[in-house]
């Protein structure tokens, strides 16, 4: 006999599902069962007493997979009264609150293990659900495309349209799109939580980080420094293009403008231009009178283009 058997022993046998069993899922305790089968059926164990407890009835398809959770309720929702949350707070169940189960019929189906009945039945999209997992208070679940649909779990009270009140368990939020467009098969979580696991078809796996408010926070205000230093270098370029495209333009007082007429030992040289050609003639000198004075006077004057034109009158007494 192999002495590695010699650890294991056999307890019960349970044999109530028509056909093949899907799916199964522990309690917290680990004293209680429950399975999925083909046939739709779920039906809870107990293992210590090796019974069937009661079967859930519900999905018109495979119930693909089971999970115990506990809900509590949702800290934002002050609708529920101080009287209705003392009456649930005081309710006692055995091993956990609720199942939570999904199947190819395209739902998901929250289960109060104590009346033994389909407390919420979600069904918001056509697609068949494959697998779910939950991280936190948040139900994440794969399908036959290439979208995780995510939930907020928590107890919250909600109003019908006949005005009848009732508990909602798990509420649609968003989807995350995975890099692969095939069929989610599998989702699962890293032991810290902090990293979901998506398996898809043709041997695709995808990494998705679970981030918490201060990451999300720091996320954020890196984003923030970014886009101030994009305005910033964008604000400078701007000004800089328009510097560039200014024309300067330059007033001239006519009352300061003066004849001078000018004897003595010296050159002058008028250069006028109306277009981009250049002629300097040279005066003779008539006196020999010094002119004491060294000064240049200079009109600039813009064209009917953006070019300018200058006219000087340049005296050298040397």
């Amino acid at each position: 006999e192999n002495s590695g058997t010699q650890n294991v022993e056999f307890l019960h046998k349970f044999n109530l599902h028509k056909n093949s069993v899907a799916s199964l899922a522990f309690d917290k305790t680990g004293s209680m069962l429950a399975s999925g089968g083909f046939d739709t059926y779920i039906i809870i164990y107990d293992i210590v007493d090796g019974a069937s407890l009661y079967k859930l009835l519900g999905h018109k398809d495979i119930v693909t997979q089971l999970q115990f959770n506990s809900f509590s309720y949702l800290k934002s929702d002050k609708s529920i009264d101080q009287e209705e949350r003392i009456i649930q707070s005081k309710k006692s169940r055995r091993h956990t609150d609720m199942l939570i189960s999904s199947s190819k019929d395209a739902s998901i189906k929250v289960w109060d293990l104590e009346s033994q009945f389909c407390a919420q039945s979600i069904m918001d999209t056509n697609l068949k659900i494959n697998c779910f997992s939950i991280i936190a208070n948040l139900l994440i679940t794969g399908s036959e495309d290439e979208n995780l649909r995510v939930y907020k779990c928590g107890i919250k009270q909600e109003v019908d349209q006949n005005g009848h009140s009732y508990l909602s368990y798990a509420e649609f939020i968003g989807q995350i799109a995975k890099n692969s467009g095939e069929k989610t098969v599998e989702i699962s979580l890293s032991p810290d939580n902090k990293f979901i696991l998506v398996t898809s078809a043709h041997g695709q796996l995808d990494v998705l980080k679970m981030n918490t408010e201060k990451d999300i926070y720091k996320k954020l205000l890196r984003a923030e420094k970014r886009m101030a230093r994009k305005r910033t270098h964008s604000e400078m370029e701007e000004k800089d293009a328009e510097e560039s495209k200014a024309v300067i333009k330059v007033k001239v007082d006519k009352e300061k403008i003066k004849e001078r007429v000018v004897d003595g030992d010296f050159e002058v040289k008028y250069l006028f231009s109306n277009s981009h050609s250049l002629e300097i003639p040279t005066c003779k000198v008539r006196s020999t009178q010094v002119f004491p004075h060294k000064k240049s006077y200079m009109i600039i004057s813009s064209l009917h283009s953006n070019d300018l034109l200058a006219y000087s009158l340049n005296i050298d007494a040397e």
